[in-house]
């Protein structure tokens, strides 16, 4: 799974799951996460606070266009 800034995502296997959010920063990703995309780390805003998390625990709700 490859998120982009703008994508609607669903938090899962957090203290926020349930929860909306939208990525807001992709950094580059580390030698580990090139191969294990699920440990790549995302930057999302959700009610008032941006944090980041690995993709493992987002799950993408709609695509930005």
């Amino acid at each position: 799974m490859q998120l982009k800034v703008g994508d609607l995502v669903r938090f899962r296997h957090c203290a926020q799951q349930r929860q909306l959010g939208m990525i807001t920063i992709v950094p580059e990703r580390s030698y580990i996460a090139q191969s294990n995309p699920m440990l790549a780390i995302y930057w999302v805003a959700f009610n008032g606070e941006h944090q980041c998390f690995t993709g493992n625990q987002l799950e993408l709700i709609s695509e930005s266009r």
